[in-house]
């Protein structure tokens, strides 16, 4: 049915995508693996090969509800333009036989505009949760983003009626517990309130939203001007 189709749709983006990394190794598109040496052996590495990029699809899929989730195939042409990064979050094996081998632990995409970098997916695999890689993750995209204004959204917290209430505290106490706080401004996000959270940062809301529009254009870009709103604390 349309399912079925979607997938296949998605199927080819990623088998292009996979020709155009190929292609496209040694211009400004940085397909490079960034690693960071520490003591779990986890490693965030930018996406390079089919086997990450289905490893992140089947994952994304499984994690976000789906009316939070963008069109995984607008992500990977968002990759191509420069407008998303996509990260697959690795342990590395102990094989002595084969060095190079990891283990796929977790996924994190950020959407960027200018100096801003917005935190959009974070996950990490059900058999690899408790163990501090959510933590660990988010210390290196702090050094990653260094030197741009870094910041993530989650679902408004201080809502007493909302069915995950617990859910979106113990969230939101995550993300204080790693350094993040609070905006001044809430967002309606596509009907959704949500709260922002930045690492030693702010933005105004027109900034935010130009974050938004600039990911795609045509339809899409008029459906977000429409659908994003501020919602003053």
């Amino acid at each position: 049915g349309s399912e079925m189709c979607i997938r296949d749709r998605c199927d080819i983006i990623i088998e292009i995508f996979d020709i155009r990394i190929n292609k496209i190794k040694n211009t400004d598109f940085k397909f490079c693996i960034n690693r960071w040496k520490e003591k779990f052996k986890l490693e965030l590495r930018k996406i390079k090969s089919i086997k990450q990029i289905r490893n992140i699809y089947k994952l994304y899929q499984n994690s976000f509800p789906k009316e939070e989730k963008k069109p995984f195939g607008l992500i990977l042409i968002g990759v191509l333009r420069g407008n998303f990064e996509i990260f697959s979050i690795e342990k590395k094996k102990n094989d002595e036989k084969n060095r190079n081998s990891y283990e796929f632990k977790g996924l994190a995409i950020a959407l960027k505009h200018e100096d801003l970098v917005l935190l959009d997916y974070l996950a990490i695999t059900e058999e690899a949760r408790s163990y501090g890689y959510g933590s660990k993750t988010l210390s290196f995209l702090k050094e990653y983003y260094k030197n741009y204004r870094f910041f993530l959204e989650i679902e408004n917290a201080e809502d007493e009626n909302a069915e995950n209430y617990e859910e979106r505290q113990s969230r939101k106490k995550f993300y204080l517990k790693n350094g993040f706080s609070p905006f001044p401004f809430n967002v309606d996000l596509f009907g959704i309130e949500m709260e922002i959270l930045g690492y030693n940062c702010s933005c105004e809301f027109s900034e935010y939203l130009e974050l938004y529009k600039n990911q795609f254009g045509g339809i899409m870009k008029k459906k977000i001007s429409e659908n994003i709103f501020l919602v003053e604390k």
